[in-house]
């Protein structure tokens, strides 16, 4: 029983005792970690800087600063007049093609109209039909102008209407 009380009390190293520095310890005993004996490299202290060793900006005068802000001014001022010249000729550009656009849908829209004739009556069931078209009794083949002089040309004439050729369309009017 002696003997295992001599296992768990901690030998002192030589560490501990003073009379020698080891950096190998025990691995059996517990112990802190100790701090290195040997330093392999001397760490320098570092410097503080002194507020004279920093460098200062140097005051302008006067007269340079308000220059350099009319400077800055004026080239705001160029800038925002370029943005605004760039804006009205987007504008211009964009009414421009709206204008294009409207009037291509206008032709458009002009050549799919039928022509404006008013049918007061129709002669149809005999060898000549006829057809009474603005007043003017008129025969297959006859040709009359619209109020913007375009030629409209009867081609067949039917019970209930007529049959024209207009800007290159046939037509089916009725009356």
């Amino acid at each position: 029983m002696l003997l295992i009380l001599f296992l768990l009390i901690p030998l002192p190293t030589r560490a501990q005792k003073g009379t020698e520095k080891a950096l190998v310890r025990n691995p059996f005993i517990p112990q802190l970690p100790i701090e290195e004996t040997i330093s392999l490299k001397k760490e320098e202290p570092v410097a503080e800087k002194k507020p004279s060793d920093q460098k200062l900006p140097v005051a302008q005068p006067a007269r340079n600063i308000l220059e350099e802000n009319r400077k800055e001014q004026q080239l705001k001022r160029e800038r925002e007049l370029e943005i605004e010249r760039q804006r009205q000729e987007e504008i211009k550009r964009q009414q421009e093609i709206i204008a294009q656009e409207n009037e291509r849908k206008r032709k458009l829209e002009e050549e799919q109209k039928p022509p404006q004739v008013t049918i007061t009556g129709i002669v149809w069931n005999t060898e000549k039909p006829q057809a009474i078209i603005n007043g003017v009794v008129l025969n297959i083949g006859d040709t009359i102008f619209d109020s913007q002089n375009e030629e409209i040309k009867i081609n067949k004439i039917y019970k209930t209407g007529i049959d024209v050729s207009y800007k290159g369309k046939t037509w089916t009017i009725k009356p």
